[in-house]
């Protein structure tokens, strides 16, 4: 969108500004000198009017308070960036700056809502400074109408489960929002999808909020707070359930997906249900019967995720499967669904053997020792440097040859790491084929 034409929608501005605001009050309160924080919210201000642009370049339509809400999602630090330690903090400081050839976009000529303007190496270039990055996500978090722009591209039953879910907290004087909460607002809410599995599983009302506050206690807080934090779990949560909707072919986030992200996250929402009999394998199984596939994105649609991302060292996960070890570099929920980058260590088999993938291509490359990739009816020998790549529906089986092998696995689209996610959960055969059905593939004897 050029400066000229198609100015945003009323309010669009002001809110960028009360943003901002929000933003150097918080940077001011951690003892942050004037002339320094004039500098990071005005090339604040010049990401979000870029990132602005962009969205309404790739829709046609004109800006609105709603797309304001959509950019600041995904400027959100998650946990772990914001933690970044203070030493490796000013290092990235000073590598940053040694590319941003100075400071203060807006003085750079930038006019608003245009292309083109500095900045210092992406939307997320604030995500290596602790301070800075601390100050973002707490004036995000006031910021939302839920306390959250995790809460964007919600339903109407969803929203209201959160809007439930946050009397809950209330309600308990607790001073957050937790996983136990969120599975309260679901079973209050009662008409969508998750409402109406956990009813029909036998989870009451009641016995569910005994056991909430059985597990959790009475809070201390004193009044009704407007804005009540996420906690960490809770915040993976409602990620797993946007990945699981983008896995699904949806395009919204629904009672569904929120109560499949519970499943995948060790909190006391997860709990509840367990101490109610059942397992997480009975539960999928319900929501995946009430549900469509929607059918998959065309090749070449639009996809987020696509400006520069940085991930700091150390903010990976990693996941065990048997003998092999998978650090998830960047999962689908990083890259808008486009891809999965996953550095394994394989040093045993997965317990899949032969397999096919329905949904994604499968690439390798070997970083360290050697690999025997079967492929269909041959084995090919990969050693380090090697490269190798799988189209979706070949069969094949990754093994490593002698010692254990480093390699990196790229998949497109993103999601592959969900995959192993809950292999490592699966505790027998049965479960790991129930695995493999929901993500579309195919064990070959």
């Amino acid at each position: 969108m050029s400066e000229n034409s198609n100015e945003p929608e009323s309010g669009v501005r002001e809110k960028i500004q009360q943003f901002i605001q929000a933003v150097d009050r918080a940077l001011a309160e951690g003892g942050m000198a004037d002339d320094e924080r004039q500098n990071i919210t005005a090339d604040l201000s010049v990401q979000i009017e870029e990132m602005l642009a962009d969205r309404a370049a790739q829709s046609g339509k004109v800006i609105s308070p709603q797309d304001v809400e959509a950019v600041l999602a995904e400027l959100d630090p998650p946990e772990s960036y914001a933690e970044a330690g203070q030493q490796k903090e000013e290092e990235q400081v000073e590598e940053m700056a040694g590319h941003s050839c100075g400071r203060g976009g807006r003085r750079r000529g930038h006019g608003g809502f245009g292309r083109g303007a500095f900045h210092r190496g992406g939307p997320r270039w604030f995500w290596g400074r602790r301070r800075v990055a601390m100050a973002v996500r707490q004036a995000i978090h006031g910021f939302s109408p839920f306390g959250h722009p995790a809460f964007l591209g919600m339903t109407d039953r969803a929203r209201t489960a959160v809007s439930l879910a946050k009397s809950e907290a209330q309600r308990m004087q607790h001073d957050f929002i937790g996983t136990e909460h969120l599975l309260l607002g679901l079973i209050l809410e009662g008409t969508g999808v998750a409402g109406k599995v956990l009813a029909d599983l036998g989870v009451e009302r009641e016995w569910a909020r005994e056991e909430a506050a059985r597990l959790v206690g009475p809070g201390k807080s004193v009044g009704r707070r407007e804005r009540l934090p996420l906690t960490p779990r809770l915040r993976q949560a409602i990620e797993e359930g946007r990945l699981a909707a983008r896995n699904l072919g949806h395009d919204f986030l629904g009672t569904e997906h929120l109560l499949l992200g519970l499943l995948d996250v060790p909190g006391v929402g997860s709990q509840i249900l367990t101490n109610r009999g059942l397992t997480f394998r009975q539960v999928r199984a319900e929501i995946l019967k009430r549900i469509p596939n929607a059918p998959p994105q065309p090749a070449g649609a639009p996809s987020a995720g696509a400006g520069f991302t940085f991930w700091p060292a150390g903010a990976t996960q990693e996941i065990r499967v048997g003998e092999n070890t998978y650090k998830v570099i960047a999962g689908g929920a990083d890259t808008g669904s486009s891809y999965a980058a996953i550095e394994a260590v394989i040093a045993g088999p997965d317990g899949l053997g032969m397999r096919a993938h329905g949904r994604e291509d499968i690439s390798v490359y070997v970083l360290e020792g050697s690999l025997a990739l079967r492929v269909e009816d041959r084995t090919v020998n990969l050693g380090k440097g090697d490269f190798a790549r799988v189209p979706r529906g070949t069969a094949h089986e990754i093994a490593a040859s002698g010692e254990a092998a480093r390699v990196m696995l790229i998949a497109t689209p993103g999601g592959l790491e969900k995959l192993y996610g809950d292999l490592a959960k699966a505790l027998d055969d049965a479960a790991r084929r129930d695995v493999t059905q929901r993500f579309g593939i195919g064990l070959i004897a």
